[in-house]
């Protein structure tokens, strides 16, 4: 955790970049990437993403890799589906077992997915793990960025959903990773615009638990705050701020903002992955999407 200076800042070194779009185009860009998550394994680091098409359909995930920070591996393709938007591939492993639990949420509906080869390139569907039986009036999206932490011999997940308004983050437990889940008492644990989403995984620090957080209140994807967990029990949930603005916007390449920060230590080397909130414009698209929607020619998925 830094307190003292800004959490991206010049004296650390950018070890790999996907480059940002124009600020304006008649059309929409090809791609679009976010949710970064960073995983290690048989000495090699992992970059799972969401890529997605703007405008032309939904969310996939796709992996590079690395052995030493310099060399990449090309992008691998680990999910896809017409009929469903992943993003937030929250990667972990269980039970000597390596699994997958991405935001699939326009289903309704939490997935695990399991690794079938060492090399991480290969995921199939193990189980979903939570499902509505009811779901809450005027809902906007549901189950979003769903993060996993093991306490002891409970499971505590963390989901959030949005109605109309409203940000929601709920919790729940299990005393296996796969479920049953329950519905925590205290849930759902915070409602807020700014702080009720999160932001990537928990991260442990100098014995202390930290929740990062997106702020939503003004745009999408506006800031990162970190929550500390003062309290985590099957019956108790307690957190209080003690950072905000940990995205450097004073920096030109994150001056509108990012929404996701990930960890991990790889040989003796902090590496930090975060995503860019970047504006752009699509004049000739936008139009023609509306065009499309005046005359219900327009796909389900094209947003």
């Amino acid at each position: 955790m830094q307190n003292s200076k800004p959490f991206v800042d010049a004296n650390k070194k950018s070890v790999l970049q996907f480059p940002k779009r124009t600020a304006f185009s008649l059309f929409y860009p090809e791609i679009m990437q976010a949710d970064p998550f960073l995983f290690v394994y048989n000495s090699r680091l992992f970059l799972f993403y969401e890529e997605m098409l703007l405008g032309r359909g939904l969310g996939f995930i796709k992996m590079v890799s690395t052995t030493d920070l310099k060399h990449w591996t090309k992008p691998v393709t680990i999910t896809y589906d017409e009929k469903c938007h992943f993003s937030y591939p929250f990667v972990f492993e269980e039970g000597g077992d390596i699994y997958m639990m991405p935001e699939t949420g326009c289903d309704h509906n939490i997935r695990l997915y399991k690794a079938v080869n060492d090399d991480l390139t290969r995921f199939e569907l193990y189980k979903v793990i939570l499902a509505r039986d009811k779901e809450p009036e005027n809902l906007y999206f549901d189950f979003a960025d769903s993060s996993l932490y093991k306490k002891g011999n409970t499971y505590y997940l963390f989901t959030s959903y949005c109605d109309d308004k409203t940000y929601y983050l709920e919790l729940y437990t299990s005393s296996r990773f796969d479920g049953d889940y329950k519905l925590h008492p205290e849930s759902p644990i915070c409602v807020s615009n700014k702080y009720g989403r999160c932001a990537g995984s928990l991260i442990e620090a100098n014995g202390k638990l930290y929740r990062p957080t997106q702020d939503c209140e003004i745009v999408y994807g506006g800031q990162v705050h970190i929550m500390e967990i003062d309290e985590l029990t099957l019956n108790t949930y307690k957190e209080h701020l003690v950072k905000e603005n940990v995205i450097p916007q004073e920096q030109e390449y994150y001056k509108e903002g990012g929404h996701q920060v990930n960890f991990a230590e790889f040989k003796g080397q902090t590496v930090i992955a975060t995503d860019v909130r970047f504006t752009t414009s699509f004049l000739l698209e936008r139009i023609r999407l509306k065009i499309m929607k005046l005359l219900h020619l327009r796909k389900n998925n094209e947003y």
